[in-house]
């Protein structure tokens, strides 16, 4: 209350809280990005509902009913012989050239945000944990979400809390892989 009274009168004012970073939303959907590529990294083409969430993120600016148009022609198939899902659906759709002058092609954003989520499975075996978070950073646009953001300084702090947590985790075992670290979130 005295926060809200300080800000109607234009008072500066610094606080200082103990938060459980886990439990703030920012924090949360870069945790499902992580779950997600570790999922895809055990069994492929399981996460397809978290895939569906992780879509309607921010950063990747996709319009919802493009993904609910993904997400209709992969229940349709489901039925069918030729089962598909989410990702393998976003990834064969993203390779199409376009058909013709009025055919519109995949949306942009949609085709980004599954190129970036290609490259980052990829990647789980390939780089250490903190190199993945770097790159979940980075090619996923949730740092050019953050800078553009009002609340900036705000998501940087989050940022950084989940970042120096995996940088402790990973000196303290350094043998850490993406599962158990799934774990100690969790």
């Amino acid at each position: 209350e005295l926060a809200q009274y300080f800000k109607l009168k234009k008072i500066p004012y610094y606080s200082k809280r103990s938060l459980n970073i886990l439990n703030i939303p920012f924090a949360k959907k870069i945790i499902s990005v992580l779950r997600y590529l570790s999922f895809e990294h055990d069994i492929p083409y399981s996460g397809d509902e978290l895939l569906f969430e992780i879509l309607h993120y921010d950063w990747f600016n996709i319009p919802p009913i493009e993904i609910a148009r993904v997400s209709i022609e992969v229940a349709d198939k489901q039925y069918s012989e030729n089962k598909t899902s989410i990702r393998k659906t976003l990834y064969e759709r993203s390779k199409q050239p376009v058909r013709d002058l009025f055919t519109q092609g995949m949306n942009e954003s949609l085709k980004k945000a599954s190129e970036a989520i290609e490259n980052l499975i990829e990647k789980v075996t390939n780089v250490t944990l903190q190199g993945l978070f770097e790159c979940i950073i980075r090619e996923a646009g949730v740092l050019g979400y953050i800078m553009k953001s009002d609340e900036k300084l705000w998501l940087l702090q989050v940022l950084t809390g989940l970042f120096d947590f995996i940088k402790e985790e990973t000196h303290r075992n350094p043998n850490l892989d993406l599962k158990q670290l799934i774990k100690l979130f969790d």
